[in-house]
């Protein structure tokens, strides 16, 4: 059975999160896996955040558009110079540029640059979000 539309977004997103070079595969906090974090806090956490449908044509069957958000949060030791945390967030970023188009069936195409965001501190580590855009029309 084909995926779902949804589960084709997900998919797309994240096999592309898996050839980031700035994490290895096991440093990865993918949604709904355990997870332990390394000693060293340096990891990236996954979040797949969909957003709205929007409907642009009169047939109930034409395609719809599908608006979201993939964070990428960039974990690191809560010690660490911020503009160390900052170029790797940069460098994940930078794996998402503006129209690159993922996947076959649907199409999921990133509408814009990410965000790098602020700086969060918790108790464990720092963190810098990473948004990304993305836009499917199925």
């Amino acid at each position: 059975m084909p995926l779902s539309t949804e589960a084709a977004i997900q998919a797309a997103l994240f096999a592309r999160v898996g050839t980031i070079t700035t994490h290895a595969a096991n440093r990865i906090a993918w949604p709904g896996r355990v997870f332990t974090p390394p000693t060293d806090r340096d990891y990236l956490e996954v979040k797949f955040v969909p957003n709205v449908t929007s409907r642009f044509l009169l047939g109930s069957t034409a395609p719809h558009q599908r608006l979201g958000l993939m964070q990428l949060n960039v974990h690191a030791k809560k010690a660490q110079d911020e503009i160390i945390v900052r170029d790797k967030a940069g460098h994940v970023a930078a794996h998402f540029p503006c129209d690159l188009e993922l996947g076959t069936g649907p199409v999921v195409r990133i509408t814009s640059a990410p965000n790098v965001t602020d700086m969060i501190t918790t108790d464990a580590d720092v963190v810098i979000p990473v948004m990304i855009e993305w836009e499917v029309f199925a």
